[in-house]
């Protein structure tokens, strides 16, 4: 059984729904272009960071990378004691940019005291395709040679 509605129209109400039909019947071939996703290259790789903890025995380390993502090693450090990791060789900044966060003691009292081991966290985003090498070292109040060096040879490749 099939229900039929009668609706009276004014004289305006019936312009438009004849200009909305009209239209629509304008737009219908349209319609799948209209509908269709915006031509907005997607990402073809979603950036990662790459998070590493040292073991304090790895003195040579092998990331590879797409452009975009990160990679971010952390290591102790006592700096309260006069020790602290230092960048000894720069990568290319087109290839790789780095930053460096320090962390205080993790262990001591407040103020904190002398002895108390902190964190250093290098991170380092891909920002171009290519290989380039970066060298830390960990050095002693007043030492002009690391008592440890390591070095991270990154290759970078397109996502």
């Amino acid at each position: 059984m099939s229900t039929v509605m009668l609706v009276r129209m004014t004289s305006t109400t019936r312009r438009i729904v004849t200009a909305r039909l009209a239209l629509g019947l304008a737009l219908a071939p349209a319609l799948p272009i209209l509908l269709a996703p915006a031509a907005v290259a997607a990402p073809t790789h979603a950036s990662h960071v790459i998070k590493v903890k040292d073991d304090g025995k790895t003195n040579k380390r092998h990331p590879s990378l797409h452009v975009g993502d990160s990679y971010v090693i952390t290591y102790k450090e006592c700096a309260t004691c006069g020790y602290s990791w230092q960048v000894v060789k720069r990568a290319n900044n087109a290839v790789i940019k780095g930053s460096s966060v320090a962390k205080g003691p993790s262990s001591g009292g407040n103020p904190p005291v002398v002895g108390g081991v902190g964190t250093r966290t290098y991170t380092f985003k891909a920002k171009g395709v290519g290989t380039t090498t970066v060298k830390l070292g960990y050095f002693g109040p007043g030492a002009s040679k690391p008592a440890r060096t390591v070095t991270i040879a990154f290759t970078v490749t397109k996502a």
